[in-house]
């Protein structure tokens, strides 16, 4: 099985997906839940995804990512 980093390396260099298509699941610890953010909008950082919110930017670790989805159908999970 692949790891996130890899999951989303593969999708960054295959021309396979649509970026607009892919949607990242986290476990966020503050509201106790899994979030959605679109693969447009995140930038990957050697073991983070960051997330630009207006003027903040938002470092997620690779570790909290929950599930990949593509057009809905699930990608990638962590077990």
């Amino acid at each position: 099985m692949l790891t996130a980093k890899e999951m989303l390396d593969k999708i960054k260099w295959s021309n396979k997906f649509e970026p607009e298509n892919i949607i990242l699941f986290y476990f966020d610890r503050i509201k106790n839940k899994n979030i959605g953010i679109k693969y447009k909008d995140i930038k990957i950082d050697d073991n983070y995804i960051l997330v630009r919110e207006g003027l903040k930017i938002t470092k997620i670790p690779l570790h909290r990512l929950r599930e990949i989805r593509n057009k809905g159908i699930i990608m990638w999970k962590r077990k």
